[in-house]
C-alpha cells in the first residue's frame, strides 16, 4: 500500500490496461509471445508498458546456421531481377510494448472484419516460401490466415532498421511524398523490390543495406490496378485495412498497411548487394557475417577476447551489441551496493533544473535506480586497442616492480561476484567503473566504437581526461535523459573496464593533476577525492588515454523517487 498515492495508483492503471489487453489476446486465441523468443517465459500482460516488471526490448543476434536459412528464403522469393544479396547479419527484435500493440490491433481487425481472404493474384509469395523452407518454422510464428497475416519485406538503412526495431513503425498520415498509393507502411513480397527502398549505412555498415522481415496483418484489402493512385488510403481506410497494388502489366506487387500497429518488425537483416554471378566478396564483411555465431565456446588465444563474449571465437572484424540478460541482476545489485544517498553540486533538480539544495526540499535526490536494459558491446577493433594499452601498462608495472594496489579497494570491483572479479587483471589495477552518460551518447559509443565522448577537455576536477566513478549515485549525477524519442525520460550510464596502472592520489581538486599522468609520465591515472555539499566524499578516477578504457556495458535505467513523476 502507499498512503501518498503515486506508485500504487500507477500500478492500478497498469493492471486495468493489462486486463484490457489480455482479453484481446485471449480473443485472438494464439500464443501471446512467440515460443522461440528469448522472452517467451514472460507475462505479456505485465509488459505492455515500458515500466512494467515484465517489459522487454531486446535485439538478439541470429546465429550463422539460421542466417543461412534467411539466405535461402531470400533466394526463393527473388523475382526476375538479376540482383542477388548476401546476408551478413541478422537480429531478432523482441519488444513487448510493440508486440502488445500489434496483438491489440489484430484483435480489433478480427472483431470488425471477421474472416479475411487474399485478393488479386492470391497470397504473397513469402507465404508459400515459408511453408517450404526446412527449419524456418523453428524461429517464425504460425500466422493467422483468417486475418491475412503474413511475413513481408521492407527496405531501409541499417540505422533506420534499428530505429524501427526500438519504436516500431510510424505511419505518416500527412505526407504523401513518394507514396504512389497513399500513406501507409509499404511492403513487398519480392526482396528486389524492397531493396529499391533500402539505403546504405554508415560506419561499420558502410556499403551495407538493410531489410526488415515484418509480420503484417493485411486484414481486408483494397485492390488497386492503376500505376499511381495517391488518394487510395483516404478512400479506403474506413472499410479496409490495407491496399494491394497490382498495376496492370507489372510483375511486382506492393502491400500497404494503413496502421502502424498492423506491423511487427521481427527480423532485421543487413546485407550486401552483388551481381548474380559474383562469388568473391570482402573478407571484412565475411567476418562481420560470422558475428553472432555460437559455434565455439573457447577463448581466442591470439586475441585474448573475453570467453563469455558472443564473439569470443570470431576471427577478424566484428561489432555487435548483445543483450546481457543474465548479467542484468548483477548490474542491478552493483548499482544498489554502490549507491550513496548523497550528492555533490553537480546534482540538478529534475523539476527545477537548478543545482540541488542541501536539504533536498523537493525530493529530487533519487532513492535508487532501476535497470531497464543492459547491452554488452563487443567490438574487435576497440578491444584490440584496449589490449595493446593494457599490455604497455603491464610491461611498465613489471619493470618497476612496485606495490600499486589501490586502497581502499574499488567498490565497483569488491561488490561484484567472484566470477566477474576474475575477469580483471588486479596486478595492473584493471577495474570496472561507472561513467554517467545518456541514451544518445551510449548509442554513439555502442554503434561507432569511439571513446572520445568520455574525455573532458576544458573542465574536470583533475584536469583534462576521461572520468569515472565507483559510486552509482555520483555517476547518475552526470547522466542525462533523452529529450525525445524512444528513451525520453530515461537515463544511461556505462560500466567500463579501466586500466588505472600506477595511480597518483589527490585529496582535493587539482586542475594541474593531469600533467603527471599519461604515457612517459610518472603515473597512469589519478585517484582524487571530491567533497559533496552533503559532507560525503566521492572518489573520481581519471585516465589520459583512450587505450585505457573499454566501454563494455551500456545500461539504460530510470530514477526511483519517493513520489511518482511523469517522464
Amino acid at each position: 500500500s502507499n498512503d501518498e498515492g503515486g506508485p500504487s495508483d500507477e500500478r492500478s492503471v497498469l493492471d486495468r490496461l493489462s486486463l484490457a489487453y489480455s482479453s484481446i489476446l485471449l480473443y485472438r486465441g494464439r500464443d501471446a509471445i512467440p515460443r522461440y523468443w528469448e522472452h517467451a517465459h514472460k507475462d505479456i500482460k505485465r509488459g505492455l508498458h515500458r515500466s512494467g516488471d515484465q517489459a522487454f526490448d531486446d535485439s538478439f543476434p541470429v546465429g550463422r546456421a539460421e542466417r543461412q536459412i534467411f539466405q535461402d528464403v531470400i533466394e526463393q522469393t527473388l523475382g526476375k531481377d538479376e540482383k542477388r544479396f548476401r546476408v551478413i547479419r541478422a537480429i531478432r527484435i523482441e519488444n513487448s510494448v510493440v508486440w502488445g500493440r500489434y496483438q491489440k490491433r489484430a484483435g480489433k481487425i478480427m472483431r470488425r472484419r471477421g474472416d479475411c481472404t487474399y485478393i488479386g493474384r492470391g497470397p504473397p509469395s513469402t507465404v508459400r516460401t515459408f511453408e517450404g523452407v526446412p527449419g524456418l518454422s523453428e524461429f517464425t510464428q504460425d500466422l493467422d490466415e483468417d486475418l491475412c497475416e503474413c511475413y513481408l519485406w521492407h527496405g531501409c538503412t541499417p540505422q533506420g532498421a534499428l530505429s524501427i526495431a526500438h519504436g516500431g513503425f510510424a505511419v505518416d498520415h500527412q505526407s504523401k511524398a513518394g507514396k504512389r498509393f497513399g500513406y501507409g507502411g509499404y511492403f513487398a513480397e519480392d526482396p528486389c523490390l524492397a531493396d529499391k527502398y533500402a539505403g546504405a549505412g554508415e560506419g561499420i555498415y558502410s556499403d551495407c543495406f538493410a531489410m526488415l522481415l515484418c509480420r503484417v496483418v493485411l486484414g481486408r484489402q483494397y485492390h488497386v490496378r492503376e500505376y499511381k493512385a495517391e488518394d487510395t488510403t483516404d478512400k479506403a481506410k474506413d472499410r479496409y485495412d490495407s491496399t494491394l497494388a497490382e498495376p496492370k502489366g507489372s510483375f511486382t506487387r506492393e502491400f500497404i498497411a494503413f496502421g502502424s500497429d498492423q506491423i511487427y518488425p521481427e527480423y532485421a537483416l543487413v546485407y550486401e548487394r552483388r551481381a548474380a554471378d559474383e562469388v568473391e566478396y570482402d573478407e571484412v564483411r565475411r567476418n562481420l557475417g560470422a558475428a553472432g555465431s555460437d559455434d565455439t565456446d573457447d577463448e581466442d588465444e591470439h586475441s585474448g577476447r573475453p570467453p563469455y563474449w558472443f564473439n569470443s571465437g570470431t576471427q577478424g572484424f566484428f561489432h555487435d551489441l548483445c543483450p546481457a540478460v543474465t548479467f542484468e541482476p548483477v548490474i542491478q545489485a552493483l548499482m544498489e551496493d554502490t549507491w550513496a544517498k548523497a550528492f555533490t553540486l553537480n546534482r540538478k533538480g529534475s523539476r527545477s533544473g537548478l543545482a540541488l539544495e542541501a536539504d533536498d526540499p523537493l525530493g529530487d535526490l533519487p532513492e535508487g535506480l532501476q535497470v531497464l536494459k543492459v547491452l554488452r558491446i563487443e567490438d574487435s577493433q576497440l578491444w584490440s586497442e584496449f589490449s595493446a594499452g593494457r599490455g604497455q601498462i603491464r610491461d611498465a608495472c613489471e619493470e618497476h616492480d612496485e606495490d600499486i594496489a589501490i586502497h581502499p579497494s574499488v567498490k565497483t570491483v569488491s561488490k561484484l561476484p567472484a566470477f566477474a572479479q576474475e575477469r580483471l587483471d588486479s596486478g595492473i589495477n584493471e577495474v570496472y567503473l561507472w561513467h554517467g552518460s545518456s541514451p544518445a551518447k551510449v548509442k554513439e559509443v555502442a554503434y561507432s566504437g569511439f571513446t572520445q565522448v568520455f574525455f573532458v577537455k576544458d573542465r574536470g576536477d583533475f584536469g583534462p581526461g576521461a572520468y569515472f566513478t565507483e559510486d552509482a549515485a555520483h555517476a547518475d549525477e552526470f547522466s542525462e535523459d533523452d529529450k525525445d524519442g524512444y528513451y525520453k525520460g530515461y537515463y544511461a550510464m556505462m560500466l567500463c573496464r579501466v586500466v588505472l596502472g600506477k595511480p597518483q592520489y589527490v585529496d582535493a581538486p587539482d586542475f594541474q593533476a593531469h600533467t603527471c599522468v599519461g604515457q612517459g609520465r610518472e603515473f597512469d591515472s589519478t585517484v582524487g577525492k571530491v567533497s559533496a555539499s552533503s559532507g560525503y566524499r566521492f572518489r573520481q578516477f581519471m585516465v589520459a588515454t583512450r587505450a585505457q578504457v573499454y566501454p563494455e556495458y551500456a545500461i539504460i535505467y530510470e530514477r526511483l523517487h519517493r513520489d511518482h513523476r511523469e517522464r
